[in-house]
């Protein structure tokens, strides 16, 4: 795993500051925010959003995650499409855009957005 950091960002200082108090070592890459280094081809299919910080296997690790959390439901809040699923099915529409595409494995999360994408709202 590395990082990919900004040593002047808060978001990026709040994951160094947990990795220090669990004692974590891991490798780090500055990508200055200044200069749209975070917003380069290469960088955006990490993170389509261009933000950090930033692992590759962040991005999986947040799509098993929804994967169990929606195991038994029909949307990620619960019974009803509310700004979450919104928020999530924007967001892996475009990791799709830059190659970052569900795994076919995560069965929950491939049946959702599915049905989230077949919305007529979808295509707004």
């Amino acid at each position: 795993m590395k990082l990919y950091d900004f040593t002047r960002a808060p978001n990026p200082r709040r994951v160094r500051v947990f990795l220090a108090e669990k004692g974590i070592t891991v490798p780090m890459e500055q990508v200055d925010l200044f200069t749209g280094a975070n917003r380069t081809p290469e960088a955006l299919r990490r993170n389509p959003y261009g933000g950090l910080p930033v692992s590759r296997e962040a991005s999986l690790a947040q799509m098993r995650m929804i994967d169990g959390l929606i195991a038994g439901r029909r949307f990620i809040a619960g019974e009803r499409y509310t700004i979450a699923d919104i928020t999530a099915m924007v967001a892996l529409g475009l990791g799709a855009v830059v190659g970052l595409t569900v795994d076919p494995g995560l069965a929950n999360l491939t049946r959702w957005y599915g049905e989230v994408s077949a919305r007529p709202s979808a295509r707004a």
